[in-house]
């Protein structure tokens, strides 16, 4: 190989290894941009979602017996429950209430009640903290119920 050659080679292999680097800088930064603006964006659309989901109802519902509610969304805030339960009879009352996955089945899955009242009057207020995500809520009574959860 000729002397001119092996210095045009040796150039291109500096000019692009000083190129490639410059780019290579320069689509860093602006990734490392994006992907702060991207996680501002993020903060501030989470800061808005929770500030305009605040105390918002997700599901109310009342009745007696046994009943599975509709499928409601929590966005993994704390929520609170208001309930009411009175058994009409003289006996004691059964009143339970199940959190459940949209996509399970308790009588399959098993699980415990987040209320459990065995009393014949009883009004209330207990919080859960579901993860986000579609849920139900199974109810189990021997008496007249009302019930809301409120997303806080």
């Amino acid at each position: 190989m000729k002397p001119n050659r092996i210095i045009l080679v040796l150039l291109c292999i500096v000019f692009g290894y000083f190129t490639l680097k410059s780019l290579a800088e320069k689509f860093g930064k602006f990734a490392t941009k994006n992907e702060d603006e991207r996680q501002t964006s993020y903060n501030n659309n989470q800061q808005t979602h929770a500030t305009a989901h605040s105390n918002v109802v997700l599901l109310s519902m009342s009745g007696n017996g046994t009943k599975n509610s509709d499928n409601f969304y929590a966005n993994g805030n704390r929520c609170r429950v208001e309930f009411s339960y009175k058994n009409d009879n003289n006996f004691t009352g059964i009143f339970y209430v199940y959190l459940v996955g949209a996509d399970k089945e308790i009588e399959k899955t098993g699980g415990f009640p987040f209320l459990d009242q065995n009393e014949s009057i009883n009004n209330g207020i207990t919080y859960i903290h579901p993860t986000e995500g579609y849920y139900y809520l199974k109810v189990s009574s021997m008496g007249k119920y009302t019930l809301k959860i409120i997303q806080e």
